[in-house]
């Protein structure tokens, strides 16, 4: 299955097919199994009074703990990204690292930062951003302290 979607300014072409993903939701005492895997790209066309965002930017976690606390991280990639494409919008030439050191509860496994810094032009927003992303983590309670740096570049 696949379509396209438009609004003023946007266009979203989207589509759909059978993958081996299953989400099950369960009502009384009936179980719905499907499998499906959606795909949505989306285009912005005009931005009034703004600059385009750019096509394609390279975030790379060059430090970050070995096992599930850096893999972990790592699967939170994307929200990372979304902390300089939004700079980006404002400042085009934004590029560097961003390090934070984190240290986890042994309860909660939420991080606590302890320390950040930043490199490279315009990454005090994207710093920021992904400090306050980081702490809403849940980690495994037995990651303790470490550094983790998140490099960020035009692609």
């Amino acid at each position: 299955m696949s379509g396209t979607h438009a609004r003023p300014g946007l266009s979203a072409r989207w589509s759909s097919r059978a993958r081996a993903v299953d989400t099950r939701a369960a009502t009384g005492t009936h179980a719905t199994v499907g499998r499906i895997d959606v795909s949505l790209v989306s285009h912005l066309e005009a931005i009034e009074g703004g600059v385009a965002p750019p096509q394609g930017v390279r975030v790379v976690i060059v430090t970050a703990p070995s096992g599930a606390t850096g893999q972990r991280l790592r699967t939170r990639i994307g929200v990372f990204r979304s902390c300089y494409q939004r700079q980006l919008r404002s400042d085009p030439t934004a590029t560097g690292r961003v390090t934070l050191t984190l240290s986890t509860d042994s309860t909660s496994g939420l991080p606590t930062v302890k320390g950040a810094s930043s490199s490279g032009h315009g990454m005090t927003q994207v710093e920021q951003c992904v400090q306050q992303l980081v702490s809403q983590l849940r980690l495994p309670t037995d990651a303790g302290t470490f550094a983790v740096s998140i490099d960020f570049s035009p692609n």
